[in-house]
């Protein structure tokens, strides 16, 4: 027993000493990673813009139409903040890691099986993408017509239309979810 004392103590000076280093090193990798990180373009603004997460009872989000009207009663009230320049809403912020996949069908194809596909999707308001720089290139931008009664609208981006779109004009295309409904 105590011939072993100054191996297990000097063992342990060795590990108290590497500890510290490795951790050093550790953080000096993190923040290089971190600078470059924030050195890559997203492809959208990041400056000058506030988030925040904003979200409704289950008993609340029962009703779409009250939904509609509370989002666009908090849009309106930020809006008349002094020095605001645009608002808009997500139903999820881009590289927040929150995915949500929907399936669809192209309209002309055969319904289900091999032909059902899957994208990420999102919920966007009107000026969503004016508001964090992501230009449209054909098309156009959501507007306050697109709402309840009007025809439905989804906007896709350039790796959606090369993929599903290849041979053809997308604008004016159709699909069909599988899953979520009522989109034609």
């Amino acid at each position: 027993g105590a011939r072993h004392t100054p191996r297990f103590s000097s063992g342990l000076v060795v590990v108290e000493a590497a500890l510290p280093a490795m951790l050093l090193v550790g953080a000096g990798l993190l923040v290089r990673s971190l600078q470059r990180l924030s050195a890559v373009d997203p492809g959208f603004a990041t400056g000058h813009i506030l988030t925040f997460g904003l979200s409704l009872s289950s008993d609340a989000s029962q009703n779409t139409a009250s939904v509609v009207t509370f989002f666009d009663r908090v849009r309106e009230g930020i809006a008349a903040i002094p020095g605001v320049q645009g608002v808009a809403m997500t139903s999820r912020l881009p590289l927040s890691g929150a995915d949500h996949s929907n399936s669809f069908n192209l309209v002309g194809e055969p319904s289900g099986g091999a032909s059902e596909h899957s994208a990420q999707d999102r919920a966007v308001s009107p000026g969503y993408f004016a508001g964090i720089g992501i230009p449209v290139v054909r098309g156009r931008e959501f507007a306050a017509t697109d709402g309840a009664g009007a025809p439905p609208v989804i906007m896709i981006n350039e790796a959606f239309a090369r993929r599903y779109f290849s041979n053809r004009d997308p604008i004016g295309q159709r699909v069909r979810p599988t899953r979520a409904g009522g989109l034609e």
